[in-house]
Order: C-alpha cells, then sequence, then structure tokens
C-alpha cells in the first residue's frame, strides 16, 4: 500500500512539474511582442494629454490614467 502511495504521489508531482514547464504561451507572447516592437523600432512611450511624461514601457499616464502610446522612429 505504502509503495503505491509513493508512486501515486510521485506520478502527480511529476506530472504537475511538466504542465508547470509547459505553461509558457504568455511568455512566448510577450518575447514575440518584445520582437515586433523592436521591428517597428519604438524609441519609448509618451501620453497624449501630457508629452512631458515618457516611460520604456507600456503604461498609464500617473498624470491622467490614459495608456502611453509609442514613439516612432520616422
Amino acid at each position: 500500500m505504502k509503495i503505491t502511495l509513493t508512486l501515486v504521489s510521485l506520478l502527480f508531482v511529476f506530472s504537475f512539474g511538466c504542465d508547470k514547464a509547459n505553461s509558457n504561451g504568455p511568455a512566448s507572447m510577450t518575447d514575440s511582442t518584445a520582437v515586433m516592437d523592436s521591428t517597428a523600432k519604438v524609441t519609448g512611450y509618451h501620453c497624449p494629454m501630457h508629452p512631458e511624461v515618457k516611460d520604456s514601457i507600456a503604461s498609464d499616464c500617473p498624470k491622467c490614467g490614459m495608456s502611453l502610446i509609442e514613439d516612432k522612429k520616422d
């Protein structure tokens, strides 16, 4: 009985570990988004209402809450 319980426990832990290792879908999408951003030559982000608010990542303006838009090289 102990052997069966041990084997079932190990199987559960192993299957959970494998499932966790293969759940890189969102991370892969984030990586591909980073590639797309670098090919689009985005230099940063700014608020359309407050041009002095700039950031290196897409976020929200701390003054008005609007999403920052991309600065692109011409």
